[in-house]
């Protein structure tokens, strides 16, 4: 570990140079990860399952994709600007780049706003409880 350093899914090498591939294809196995576990965790529900605890696995899930996809966007982002200030530039894999950046945005988007919901049904629901509690 010594002559590397990661940040934000990227892994800097000690000569300086960036491994791109290498980190999307982590994050990749993380949201494919993510996905399998929820989907594991979807079919563990019954009737007997509370909606709380549907929410909060929801929640956890949300949470990890926008996690995930954030750091997906920001080596994205690191790529086409590696492309664009390159010497040569190859526009069709700047513009290739550019559609993977903006598919990856949107599924960060959804997964934000599919999160801020979960949380907001979260707080209603808590609030409901204590005001029932109070009664």
């Amino acid at each position: 570990m010594a002559d590397e350093l990661k940040r934000v899914g990227l892994v800097f090498k000690a000569d300086g140079s960036v491994d791109f591939q290498k980190s999307l294809k982590e994050i990749n196995a993380s949201v494919q990860e993510n996905r399998t576990a929820f989907k594991l965790a979807q079919s563990q529900w019954d009737t007997n399952t509370k909606s709380a605890d549907k929410l909060k696995d929801r929640q956890k899930y949300l949470a990890q994709q926008t996690k995930d996809y954030s750091d997906k966007v920001k080596i994205l982002e690191e790529q086409l600007k590696e492309l664009e200030s390159a010497e040569e530039k190859d526009q069709r894999a700047i513009e290739r780049k550019r559609s993977q950046l903006n598919q990856a945005k949107t599924s960060l988007n959804n997964y934000k706003k599919g999160l801020e919901e979960v949380n907001q049904e979260l707080k209603f629901g808590t609030e409901r409880i204590e005001e029932y509690s109070k009664k």
